[in-house]
């Protein structure tokens, strides 16, 4: 097992917060207007899109200036399993099935 140099922490979700820059996302041709965002958990939605076999789930956050979702890369397991839990997701408009 690895052996811990530094102790590290895990914020509690409502702790958590990030920035990320509005660019957009799924099957709208536009990018987004490049806002930087601050993201907290109440603020992070789940989108879906169609792949060719099966959906795939992925975070985002929609900007208040263009209203365009923009994916977050980084979301801690405390709060991207809650929201996978509740299952609500919003279609993105890509769908890869034949």
């Amino acid at each position: 097992m690895a052996q811990v140099i530094t102790e590290g922490s895990v914020p509690s979700p409502e702790e958590w917060s990030t920035q990320i820059k509005c660019i957009g996302s799924g099957s709208d041709e536009s990018k987004g207007c490049g806002a930087i965002l601050k993201v907290t958990k109440d603020d992070v939605v789940l989108m879906k899109w169609y792949g060719t076999h099966f959906k795939h789930h992925y975070p985002a956050t929609q900007c208040p200036r263009c209203l365009k979702y923009t994916y977050i890369k980084e979301l801690p397991d405390t709060i991207w399993k809650p929201l996978l839990k509740k299952g609500k997701a919003i279609f993105d408009g890509v769908d890869d099935r034949i």
